[in-house]
């Protein structure tokens, strides 16, 4: 339920859950202004964006490497918020990946991630009398995958998480530590 001032507008405490968990500071999961951001309005433009594309090139290899630096995601993609996720260049990330970016998330260029990754900047305490259910804090972290890592299908970062630089994390794994660079 959100909450709303008297004249029906959205009402939060002068800080957006997203503010709070980019800062770290516990906020509460019921506490929901990020559904009356400005951000959706934005996100409205962009779908309905009538920017024509380029012209088709003659050869379709043409059209390809016109958006060879692009990261590449191949749907279905699921992602908290979005705004919070930064893809450097040539990254790729396959099917089924889960997002929860609460807090920032920067996978850097030419990183490959695997089929059905999940990676969770969001988490909530440990005590069970703390976390009480739905009305309970989420705490966020950021995680930081370097450039040219390559995280296998399944894997799982979890909040916090820095990845080093050329890393490879192989399939089902779950990270939980900072893992160092690659020399």
């Amino acid at each position: 339920m959100r909450a709303k001032s008297l004249d029906g507008k959205c009402w939060s405490s002068g800080k957006s859950k997203y503010q709070r968990a980019a800062r770290h500071i516990l906020s509460l999961a019921r506490d929901d202004p990020i559904a009356c951001h400005p951000s959706l309005a934005n996100n409205n433009s962009i779908l309905n964006d009538q920017t024509s594309l380029p012209p088709p090139q003659e050869d379709p290899l043409d059209d390809d490497i016109q958006l060879e630096h692009y990261p590449w995601i191949e749907p279905p993609f699921r992602t908290d918020y979005g705004h919070n996720l930064k893809v450097g260049e040539g990254a790729f990330i396959n099917f089924d990946a889960v997002i929860i970016d609460t807090s920032p998330i920067t996978i850097g260029a030419r990183t490959l991630i695997g089929p059905r990754a999940s990676l969770y900047s969001g988490t909530h305490p440990l005590d069970p009398v703390e976390r009480n259910g739905f009305k309970g804090p989420q705490i966020a972290k950021e995680i930081h995958i370097g450039e040219d890592c390559w995280l296998a299908g399944n894997v799982t970062v979890l909040p916090g998480v820095t990845i080093g630089k050329g890393s490879v994390i192989g399939a089902g794994s779950v990270v939980n530590k900072v893992s160092s660079c690659r020399d």
